[in-house]
């Protein structure tokens, strides 16, 4: 075996067992370790299960959201933009490209550094 695989074996189970040291010896059938439930009771801001939101019920079956999904996607190819595309000159391209720059980098024109 060669150095690398070794040293990436050994920091593979390094980093495994690692986890495994930090763990508070408990028992979850045994409900929450006081001090952990002082920890918890801590937080501040913490969510409650009760102010969560409902779970929707109006969804669509799946064969309505397929027919949803496929008039919209006839949509999208039934869409021609070539009447608003317009040939422009390199100069204009640069000119406008310019602008926007300029628009891009214009909060550092009062930048005192």
């Amino acid at each position: 075996m060669t150095c690398v695989k070794s040293i990436t074996i050994i920091c593979m189970a390094a980093g495994l067992f690692s986890g495994c040291v930090s763990m508070p010896d408990f028992d979850a059938t045994q409900g929450t370790p006081p001090e952990l439930q002082a920890e918890i009771d801590a937080i501040k801001g913490f969510p409650k299960t009760s102010s969560t939101p409902q779970t929707p019920t109006d969804l669509p079956t799946p064969e309505q959201f397929d027919r949803s999904a496929l008039y919209l996607l006839s949509l999208t190819d039934a869409f021609d933009n070539s009447d608003v595309l317009t040939e422009a000159s390199p100069q204009e391209i640069e000119a406008t490209r310019q602008r926007f720059l300029n628009r891009v980098n214009g909060y550092t024109l009062d930048d005192p550094s």
